[in-house]
């Protein structure tokens, strides 16, 4: 009784902060990370948004290569989202509904992939090797965030799902990992700005 109080204690406490902080920094997030294109008079080629928000108009045509590279993270993003959408379809329906919480938390790490995939997708590759870096791991912890942020809120919300850490009772003790993985990401991806915006000077 003692522990259930507590957990519930726990929830009522962290849950808006959790929600607070996904929300305010993500938005800030998706915003400066999403490459808004512009495109000039006539046939002239794309050029970044970098370039126009430091004044200078002086950054390379995007290749090819980057144009495929950026359609085929869009395309695995949306496949993921898709194979989110068909697990949490067939969830309860699954083994008459006995894996449902298994099933949903399998959802949650492909929905992660495919926030990662789509933070590929919608950031500039760079040329130098710290912009390329700093770029894989501002995508990966995002994603990694995204499904750890989701899978504490719905569990504290009392949405079926099941994982390790759910199982071992240590689910309500780790509500801070989530945004400390959440914070971590916003620090790459300053650096991957940073790091991005020296190319054009």
């Amino acid at each position: 009784m003692e522990n259930d109080l507590k957990k519930i204690s726990i929830r009522n406490h962290v849950a808006p902060f959790v929600g607070a902080v996904l929300g305010a920094v993500g938005s800030v997030c998706f915003m400066h990370a999403y490459p808004r294109q512009h495109r000039g008079l006539g046939s002239e080629p794309v050029v970044s948004s970098a370039t126009y928000r430091l004044g200078r108009r002086i950054d390379k045509v995007t290749p090819n290569s980057a144009k495929t590279a950026r359609r085929t993270w869009y395309a695995l993003s949306g496949l993921c989202f898709l194979e989110m959408a068909g697990l949490m379809t067939i969830a309860p329906s699954w083994d008459g509904g006995a894996m449902l919480g298994e099933i949903h938390a399998l959802a949650f790490v492909v929905a992660g992939l495919g926030v990662m995939f789509m933070l590929l997708a919608v950031t500039v590759p760079g040329t130098t090797l710290s912009t390329k870096l700093n770029r894989y791991l501002f995508a990966v912890t995002g994603g990694l965030a995204f499904n750890v942020v989701v899978t504490w809120g719905l569990w504290a919300a009392g949405y079926p799902v099941t994982n390790g850490t759910i199982r071992r009772g240590l689910m309500g003790s780790n509500y801070w990992l989530g945004p400390a993985i959440l914070a971590y990401s916003v620090i790459a991806w300053l650096f991957y700005r940073g790091s991005l915006a020296k190319e054009t000077r």
